[in-house]
């Protein structure tokens, strides 16, 4: 049987879409002390003067937005 038209068509443009599609990349496992360090951070409290630069901050924006 013959081929149709329309699936060489298809077939290029199949080939046009491959060039866009980024091949996976295998998700980085952490081990030792990387993730007791990222864990810490996690885990650690904002300091005090952190916590207040924070709202000066937020303040700011907020008048800066009611503008």
């Amino acid at each position: 049987m013959g081929e149709h038209k329309g699936s060489k068509a298809k077939e290029k443009e199949d080939d046009d879409m491959s060039a866009y599609v980024k091949p996976i990349q295998a998700t980085p496992t952490l081990t030792g002390n990387d993730a007791i360090s990222i864990v810490q951070q996690v885990l650690k409290a904002p300091s005090p003067k952190s916590v207040e630069k924070n709202k000066k901050m937020l303040e700011i924006r907020k008048r800066i937005e009611k503008k």
